[in-house]
């Protein structure tokens, strides 16, 4: 009988690994993230800190800013020289994080890395980008 018991999970195990694996590299969908895991995402794909702020006490000139605000919803906004480049309100934490993120890994000024002259490699790259977090 234990024998048999062996076997069958042998035969598992073999069967369902290569799942786990896959699941294990797969990306989830942001909708399915917590706060810490959009941070783990952004420091992932070399997100740079100070240009994309996740619910800052002040939003600083320039910076992207996943805001909290007083009525229970979200907003996140992009202010330059004054005037709002982004304003947008959400009524949950997920699209509002979704949207940010999306903007966050579509624009390559904000990260770390980015150099002008690879502007072109990343547009290239930003279809499958977007795609691999369940942007289609």
């Amino acid at each position: 009988m234990n024998n048999t018991n062996e076997n069958i999970s042998s035969t598992i195990k073999k069967t369902f690994e290569p799942l786990a694996k896959l699941y294990e590299t797969t990306p989830k969908k942001l909708d399915d993230y917590s706060y810490d895991e959009l941070k783990e995402e952004l420091k992932k794909n070399n997100i740079n800190e100070k240009a994309c702020l996740i619910y800052p006490t002040l939003c600083i000139e320039g910076a992207l800013c996943l805001c909290r605000e007083n009525d229970d919803s979200w907003s996140v906004t992009l202010n330059e020289r004054g005037e709002y480049r982004v304003k947008e309100k959400f009524y949950t934490e997920n699209d509002a994080c979704r949207f940010f993120f999306m903007k966050v890994i579509s624009d390559p000024t904000y990260r770390n890395d980015f150099q002008p002259s690879d502007l072109l490699e990343f547009l290239k790259r930003k279809k499958d980008l977007l795609k691999k977090y369940g942007y289609e």
